[in-house]
């Protein structure tokens, strides 16, 4: 799931979404000084359409402004810049060293102690590509769920279900449990096709073009017996965000593109041909009809005898929201699925914008995405009126990048409601930038463009009233000419590392939302791309060693002893030489076990022969021990394989703890080994 901007921008159908999303223009800063807080629409509440009439009419209005002949905004090859960043599948980490995993039913209710997905915020769990309740795991390989039984000697596999239909079977995809019912979901691709039987107009040759887009397909499982047993399949529009898990309430983030819209290409660049699919296209966007605006779902209910489908629009005209300046021709949609119902009680709330990173906390949903200047939309064209080609609207200043923050109401488990926007100068991280305490929701930013390095960075602290996020205090000037490279909050306490030789670790006190300060810093070479509370006191960077002049020379796991915010100290750390890991871009890859201190983390390495496993350490006050190591490489049938073979196939992506067992996943199967020992018990081929 995790993409990046250049490989998008070479991808026909892609560059159609990408350029149909704009925002709203620049406005001047309101406080002196780099970065301060601006006067914006977006800290205003957005308003919803009153009719559906009214919603086509304002994206009638405001797409003709960037029609040209190759469709909307520089249409099939151009207008990459506007996608507004990469999407992924976002998660970052659990809060001060706690799991948050599935209740187990009542049946279940013995289950031994184990860890579940390593979230950001307890309480609130985060999609993942494996699953457990402590007496059973849950994952897909190949296009089938697999249930491994762990209540035995040994785990073993007691059912392999097929997902989805066989030439849409996702290799990889999330799940979310809660108790009886699991949710898993994957991303899937309708191809670009050109179709050349349109009617030529005049003397112009024209083909309709029908763009390809991402769905999100969704199956939810009941998983009360052995084998689970499929309930409904949803075929959902947009690109899968992310998702969050509140109670046995999920509520999925999408983003949407109009993809439906009919849009056509000319067959040569000859002016005529060009003038003519202009018109064409600013035609089909003048009278499309609500249906092709929005985003669709498809459910199909699988109970019965035999299969029963449905379709509709995802959301209701009333139900999606605009700023009162145009702030995107996309969508972000919330869809709030009850775990315990059925797809078909699904509710969606809207906004006209895009989609970047989600963090959640317990009674809140956030939503950042990017704030790009706009070129301003003239009168609907007219039959007989010549319509501008238009052009690709140009990337934001640097200095001038924004970033929009909405907020939802998570409250409620059957919906999911609007509260209101703010906007931040320069762009987050990920989801570890954001979080919300005591009614205030902290944002740590760079400021600049994500693609731009950075120039400074800050932590802003924002208040929801009267449906705006209001900056009520901020503190900026961390690492002048470096960006953030990881971010950590522990209740009035933030911690923030930035990096571009050498690494300064930020310690904050936000304990006075309108006054946030630095408190120390500390300079070492390298950089934590993962910070984790262990404790009250001490903090675990997971990252890169590196020279005094930047160069990364491998994996690096560092214990910080910060129980004097003015003075944070480096107390231990260990390299692997030529390493890297996992963990350092995705938090559920790395495990903390506090009842014994045993730290795990995924590395691969290239130092002498190629070596893929995991790392075992023990964290005990100020000390760091390394106690062992993981791999799956001889664990593979006792069959003789290439050493590249094995470094891939053995790459260890998560770890799990059950009763006295320590659980590593590969791509090739799962190894049980001896909690405190880490002597290999079992080895269980998933495939």
């Amino acid at each position: 799931m995790w993409r990046n901007v250049a490989a998008a921008i070479g991808i026909v159908a892609v560059s159609v979404a990408a350029a149909i999303w704009v925002a709203s223009p620049p406005e001047q800063d309101t406080t002196t000084g780099t970065g301060g807080p601006r006067a914006v629409s977006h800290a205003a509440a957005l308003r919803t359409f009153g009719a559906c009439e009214d919603l086509t009419d304002w994206l009638g209005r405001h797409a003709s402004a960037h029609v040209g002949p190759w469709g909307i905004e520089g249409g099939w090859v151009g207008g990459s810049e506007l996608l507004g960043g990469a999407v992924a599948l976002d998660g970052v980490a659990d809060a001060a060293g706690g799991m948050t995993a599935a209740s187990p039913s009542a049946e279940r209710a013995a289950a031994p102690a184990f860890s579940g997905t390593n979230v950001q915020e307890v309480g609130v769990d985060e999609p993942d590509t494996v699953k457990t309740d402590g007496t059973r795991l849950f994952t897909v390989r190949d296009g089938r769920l697999l249930h491994v039984d762990l209540t035995g000697d040994e785990p073993r596999v007691v059912a392999s279900v097929a997902v989805g239909e066989p030439q849409e079977q996702p290799s990889q995809a999330y799940l979310l449990l809660a108790e009886d019912r699991l949710l898993v979901s994957w991303e899937s691709w309708a191809e670009h096709t050109m179709f050349d039987d349109m009617p030529a107009s005049g003397d112009a040759a024209m083909s309709r073009v029908a763009p390809g887009w991402s769905s999100t397909e969704a199956h939810l499982f009941d998983v009360t017996g052995q084998t689970p047993r499929l309930l409904e399949s949803a075929s959902l529009d947009g690109i899968l965000v992310s998702g969050r898990l509140h109670g046995d309430t999920a509520r999925l983030v999408l983003r949407n593109v109009p993809a439906r819209l009919p849009l056509v290409a000319p067959h040569t660049g000859e002016p005529r041909d060009l003038e003519a699919a202009t018109r064409a296209n600013v035609a089909a966007v003048v009278q499309a009809t609500p249906s092709q605006w929005l985003p669709w779902m498809s459910v199909t209910d699988r109970t019965g005898s035999s299969p029963v489908t449905s379709e509709r629009p995802m959301t209701r005209c009333e139900d999606v929201h605009h700023t009162g300046d145009f702030s995107g021709l996309g969508s972000l949609d919330v869809l709030t699925v009850p775990l315990g119902g059925s797809f078909q009680d699904a509710h969606a709330t809207s906004i006209l914008t895009g989609a970047e990173v989600v963090y959640a906390s317990t009674e809140r949903l956030y939503v950042t995405t990017y704030a790009w200047p706009e070129r301003q939309p003239g009168p609907l064209p007219m039959p007989g009126i010549e319509p501008a080609l238009g052009a690709p609207a140009p990337p934001p200043e640097f200095d001038d990048f924004h970033t929009a923050v909405h907020a939802f109401d998570v409250t409620d488990p059957l919906r999911t409601d609007y509260l209101g926007s703010g906007e931040v100068p320069g762009h987050v991280l990920n989801q570890f930038s954001l979080s919300e305490h005591e009614g205030h929701l902290r944002v740590a930013t760079t400021i600049g463009a994500p693609w731009a390095g950075g120039s400074e960075s800050g932590v802003h602290v924002l208040r929801l009233a009267d449906g705006a996020l209001t900056e009520v205090g901020s503190v900026g000037d961390l690492g002048r000419g470096e960006r953030i490279y990881a971010v950590r909050y522990v209740g009035d306490t933030g911690y923030v590392v930035t990096f571009r030789q050498v690494d300064p670790l930020y310690t904050l006190d936000l304990s006075d939302p309108t006054a946030p300060e630095v408190r120390g810093e500390l300079k070492i070479p390298g950089y934590s791309a993962y910070l984790h509370p262990v404790g009250d006191t001490m903090l675990l960077g997971i990252g890169q060693d590196a020279t005094e002049e930047g160069r990364v020379l491998g994996t690096q796991v560092a214990l910080f002893d910060v129980s004097d915010l003015t003075a944070p100290r480096q107390v231990a750390k260990t390299v692997m030489a030529e390493g890297h890991s996992e963990a350092e871009f995705d938090h559920h890859a790395f495990l903390h076990w506090p009842a014994t201190g045993l730290t795990v983390v995924p590395v691969s390495t290239w130092a002498e022969t190629p070596w893929s496993g995991a790392m075992a350490f023990r964290v005990d006050g100020t000390t760091l021990e390394r106690v062992g190591e993981v791999s799956h490489a001889d664990a593979f049938d006792g069959a003789v394989r290439d050493p590249w073979e094995a470094f891939e196939l053995g790459r260890i992506t998560r770890s799990i703890v059950v009763g006295d067992q320590l659980l590593t996943l590969s791509q090739e199967g799962l190894l049980t080994s001896d909690l405190d020992t880490l002597e290999t018990r079992h080895w269980l081929l998933l495939r």
